[in-house]
């Protein structure tokens, strides 16, 4: 969301209550999910303290999300947050969370296969 955006929600915010729904891609909190070549070189720098190693894809394809909601908690100054309505819908066939499941785990694979290439030829 653009800055201009969140400041024209503040002063909306103002005048009228003013609900935002952000959908988080992780139930648990992820904000310090690193990949471990991250974590490694934070620990090398002695900044590694309450990172972990977490899922790769989140580690790095979140970022954008994780900015977004940190920056609207921290604009959101003294307004109330509440993260309670959290609505968990199961997937209408099992089977479909099974398959993207499997295809982030070969995902993961490719990855690494790629990266381990990469640092043969180096």
């Amino acid at each position: 969301m653009a800055p201009l955006h969140i400041g024209l929600l503040q002063q909306l915010g103002r005048r009228v209550d003013v609900h935002v729904y952000v959908l988080n891609p992780c139930r648990e909190y992820w904000f310090e999910v690193v990949a471990p070549r991250q974590l490694s070189h934070l620990a090398a720098r002695g900044r590694d303290q309450g990172h972990e190693v977490g899922n790769r894809l989140l580690a790095a394809w979140g970022r954008q999300t994780q900015s977004h909601i940190d920056t609207l908690v921290d604009r959101a100054g003294e307004a109330a947050l509440d993260d309670s309505h959290r609505t968990l819908i199961p997937p209408r066939r099992p089977a479909t969370g099974m398959r993207a499941a499997q295809a982030l785990r070969r995902l993961d694979e490719v990855l690494d296969d790629l990266q381990r290439q990469l640092a043969s030829r180096a």
